[in-house]
């Protein structure tokens, strides 16, 4: 009986334990009725359960300006290094973000106000707006906002996001963020890899991110 050739083993994959960069998640209401709930934890679990990565997450519901200012401040503290990624879930329109009750003008957040929170005191972090339209603005106001807090990059959307559309975006967006370095070659590095892996997702939803300058 002629011998069997050997056939060569499958190469395996193996990814290097990395450092985790934490998410730190501020999720506001989706809907006005409080018996339609919707949230973005099953997403954050996810990533915290995905194989050797196990991204680990804060996360905190708000409905406040109140709220919404206290924990971005526990956010810029050091004890939060943990968590360089800031993930501001909620609504939005041009330069702004928008909770709770949308009447009340306290409600509503403009870039330059968060850049007067965290001034100088985010270097190395990322800011990710999952909210529709917010980086619908000018350049120049979005690298204000990148120089004033000290930014190593920020993204978002400029356009209407629907909600199971944007969630599955988030969450390749934080995917590369895990495997790229925290640093100004590697944002740069996590864009490309985005728009490579979902880019027909990315145009359609008009997802950008700009990195500082230096």
């Amino acid at each position: 009986m002629p011998k069997r050739s050997k056939q060569p083993e499958p190469k395996r994959i193996h990814f290097k334990a990395q450092t985790h960069k934490g998410i730190f998640c501020l999720e506001s209401d989706w809907h006005r009725r409080l018996d339609k709930g919707s949230s973005l934890r099953p997403m954050l679990d996810l990533l915290w359960h995905w194989g050797d990565w196990n991204v680990p997450y804060i996360h905190r519901d708000i409905g406040t300006r109140d709220e919404f200012d206290y924990y971005l401040r526990k956010w810029a503290q050091r004890q939060a290094d943990r968590f360089p990624i800031l993930y501001l879930a909620t609504h939005g329109d041009s330069g702004e973000i928008t909770f709770g009750d949308w009447r009340r003008s306290r409600n509503h957040v403009t870039l330059d106000q968060i850049a007067e929170q965290l001034e100088d005191r985010c270097h190395g972090r990322i800011v990710h707006f999952g909210a529709c339209e917010v980086l619908a603005t000018r350049s120049r106001d979005i690298r204000r906002f990148l120089n004033k807090t000290g930014l190593l990059a920020v993204s978002g959307y400029q356009s209407q996001v629907e909600w199971f559309d944007g969630t599955i975006l988030d969450a390749t967006i934080f995917a590369s963020m895990q495997r790229n370095a925290l640093t100004r070659p590697g944002a740069q590095a996590m864009h490309r890899a985005i728009l490579a892996s979902v880019g027909g997702l990315a145009k359609r939803l008009q997802f950008r991110m700009m990195v500082a300058d230096s």
